[in-house]
């Protein structure tokens, strides 16, 4: 055996997983949580495990006896020649560890048994990743990460494959601070790499609901302080970047002003927003039957009439046109609409920049609206986020299944279960998307720190999963559904340091946990194949040029 031993498995089963006991020299502290670790099986067979849990095994007994020698405290050297001489024969530990996948007469597959007694456990080398995580290819195959390690594994990366990301919605979760934006903008700059790489029909548009311009802008470090720029700030060619906030344009020049018409926001959007808006109970219930009888007599729709007429005119409308009790539902929360005309985004214009986005996103240029100032603002949010989602549903099932009419998309969605959530779902466009468009190529990227909150139906929708550290049980729970062995990775979740995450889905071989990439090299990475991409093209052009003229 060349690998150097660290443990020998001594019990386990396929359910509850392997128990390996440490060999000297090494102690529990040389292992880590999560850490990939390999055994080499009897019958030519290489497992791939990550640690789950790690306890000691045996010797408490005498290990409380001695605390209770004084002179042993007393004395640090002699207490350290006992640590040295007895951890691993008298005092042992023992590392508990989750069956990932198999490796047999160069066959890999998901691990559906568990090596024998006595078995060798070592940690991984270059090699053994690539047998079960395959090769980066810098197309379809993008490094996200190192495996988790004690020692640095900087330079044995983890792929993951962009193409079967981007055939069905995934999710990045996580709690505040812990790394989710930092991924979305990873994987945002391998989808522009990857788009410089595949035939025209197989790219791919971006539309990212950039609620705290770290995107558009820079990201921020846990003070707030700017980092580096966001994706559509390094590749300004590729992004066109629409904000809600005048004032973000002092901070990019290039960024347009989002417009909204009046005209353009349904009773089902108000409806969506009601609690943001506080508006009343009743609201709901008559706001259909309310929109009918108004715009059967005035031609416009609640907010248009309720934006462009003073309460003297509108208290004349509603009377001709509504009873008594309709009357007093709209009457109460006339003053709380009216709250939207205080939005400068808001336009009574007939004409906004929801037709100009989406042309822009059907044509293949990704989207970033940034929020600006209104970062914080969940009615802005609400408001933009579903007036073009829906305007987004309409034109994509409109333009269907025809190849070439459109791109396909990717709908970056920060704080999801606003739209996503059991209350809402079936009303928001988000969930007709959800439901309905996959099969013409648009797919959600729900970025969520509440899993749980999130409706069951979007939940099972998810083929691939990006799960940060969380703290509360059904959140974990939640994000873990769909991984082997699931109850034995909940417990490691709540141990993920930030910039480390549970990966698991079509999109990579098998579960992994890592230590995610390096923002700064990803965009070097992605910026050099663009360059070498870019650069080939120019010298084929040359080459047709000049033979074309030799001709």
């Amino acid at each position: 055996m060349h690998e150097k031993a660290i443990a020998q498995v001594c019990g386990g089963s396929s359910t509850k997983g392997i128990s390996a006991k440490l060999l000297p020299p090494f102690s529990c502290e040389d292992i880590s949580v999560g850490e990939s670790i390999l055994v080499r099986g009897r019958r030519d067979t290489l497992f791939l495990t990550i640690v789950g849990e790690i306890q000691h095994f045996e010797g408490e007994n005498y290990a409380s006896m001695l605390t209770k020698i004084r002179e042993l405290s007393d004395n640090p050297e002699a207490l350290k020649y006992i640590q040295d001489s007895s951890v691993g024969e008298i005092l042992s530990s023992k590392i508990s560890l989750i069956p990932i996948a198999l490796s047999r007469q160069n066959n890999v597959s998901e691990a559906d048994t568990i090596p024998d007694f006595l078995c060798y456990c070592f940690k991984p080398e270059e090699k053994h990743i690539k047998i079960f995580y395959g090769e980066i290819d810098y197309k379809a195959s993008w490094p996200i990460g190192y495996p988790k390690a004690q020692k640095s594994l900087k330079e044995i990366f983890i792929p993951v494959n962009i193409d079967a990301l981007l055939r069905n919605s995934f999710a990045i979760y996580g709690k505040s601070g812990t790394g989710k934006t930092y991924m979305g903008n990873i994987l945002a700059t391998f989808i522009v790499g990857y788009n410089y790489c595949v035939p025209e029909e197989e790219k791919v548009s971006m539309l990212i609901f950039d609620l705290h311009s770290e995107y558009s802008l820079y990201l921020l470090d846990p003070t707030g302080k700017p980092v580096i720029e966001g994706v559509a700030k390094a590749f300004d060619e590729d992004f066109v970047v629409y904000t809600i906030d005048k004032e973000f344009t002092t901070l990019n020049p290039d960024a347009r002003l989002l417009k909204i018409s009046a005209k353009n926001i349904t009773i089902e959007d108000l409806v969506i927003c009601s609690e943001a808006l506080g508006l009343t109970e009743r609201f709901s219930d008559y706001a259909y039957s309310i929109e009918a009888k108004l715009r059967h007599r005035t031609g416009l729709k609640p907010l248009e009439l309720i934006l462009t007429k003073d309460y003297h005119e509108l208290d004349n409308i509603l009377k001709g046109s509504l009873d008594t009790y309709e009357r007093n539902v709209m009457k109460a929360n006339i003053p709380k609409l009216k709250r939207l005309a205080e939005y400068p985004f808001i336009t009574l214009d007939e004409e906004d920049t929801l037709s100009e986005v989406l042309e822009s996103l059907v044509r293949g240029k990704s989207i970033a609206i940034a929020f600006g100032a209104y970062e914080n603002d969940s009615l802005a949010y609400l408001i933009v986020a579903n007036v073009l989602a829906r305007r987004i549903w309409t034109t994509y099932r409109e333009l269907g299944l025809r190849k070439g009419a459109r791109r396909r998309l990717v709908i970056f969605l920060e704080e999801a279960h606003k739209f996503l959530s059991k209350d809402v779902y079936f009303k928001t466009p988000f969930g007709k998307i959800a439901r309905e468009l996959r099969k013409r190529g648009v797919v959600l990227a729900i970025i969520d720190q509440r899993p749980s909150e999130l409706d069951p139906d979007v939940r099972a929708m998810l083929w691939n999963k990006i799960v940060f550290n969380l703290s509360e049980k059904g959140d974990i729970r939640e994000a873990c559904m769909g991984l082997p062995h699931k109850e034995l990775f909940e417990p490691l979740v709540e141990t993920l340091k930030r910039g480390e995450a549970l990966v698991f889905g079509s999109a990579i071989s098998f579960p992994a946990v890592i230590k995610v990439m390096d923002y700064k090299k990803v965009l070097n990475i992605v910026r050099n194949v663009i360059n070498k991409i870019k650069e080939e093209r120019e010298y084929e052009l040359e080459r047709e040029k000049g033979e074309i003229s030799w001709g």
